[in-house]
């Protein structure tokens, strides 16, 4: 089941999720993206725990990300929108 989010609670959830991120020293893309263990340390979630949430066989219940092309198997990453929407879903 969904939880419904309202839209400024989810730019609230952002705005928290950037501030930590930028306190961090989290190298960020220009589209506010992280890596999976810097969006791992983001969730409090180890990052295997994280590598496993994306895995089809635990029915992919983590955060959305991106999968780029690449080298085995390319490079994953975590848009703040997409955690700031999973946790709320939590």
């Amino acid at each position: 089941m969904t939880r419904h989010i309202e839209p400024q609670q989810l730019e609230a959830l952002v705005s928290r999720l950037l501030e930590t991120a930028q306190r961090e020293g989290f190298p960020m893309t220009p589209d506010d993206r992280l890596a999976p263990e810097d969006a791992a340390k983001l969730l409090g979630l180890s990052p295997r725990t994280l590598k496993n949430a994306r895995s089809p066989a635990h029915d992919q219940r983590g955060p959305a990300f991106r999968r780029l092309p690449g080298p085995k198997g390319g490079r994953v990453s975590y848009a703040l929108t997409d955690l700031a929407q999973w946790m709320a879903e939590r």
